[in-house]
């Protein structure tokens, strides 16, 4: 077994600082993936004649209902929210 040599530099307790702009960042990276997927679907479906691509036209939709897109949006604004009050929400599917 190898021993891993540790520098004094390297903190033992990592945090992860969230700042409004890496929140900003990481939240249009996760949109514009859910758009890019979106837009390779519809070529699928428009360009190819591929009405299902292995279930992703259904599953990346931005016009349907329990999807990626609509989970997205959920996650963002329970979170918002929850960030606001100390009440659990609970949601019935």
């Amino acid at each position: 077994m190898q021993r891993v040599a540790t520098s004094p530099e390297v903190k033992k307790d990592a945090l992860v600082k969230l700042t409004p702009r890496r929140v900003t960042a990481l939240l249009t990276f996760f949109a514009a993936g859910i758009v890019a997927v979106h837009v390779t679907t519809l070529v699928f479906k428009y360009g190819f004649g591929r009405d299902n691509v292995y279930g992703l036209t259904t599953l990346f939709d931005l016009d349907g209902e329990r999807n990626v897109p609509s989970f997205f949006s959920f996650t963002i604004i329970s979170t918002c929210s929850r960030s606001r009050s100390s009440e659990i929400l609970m949601f019935a599917f």
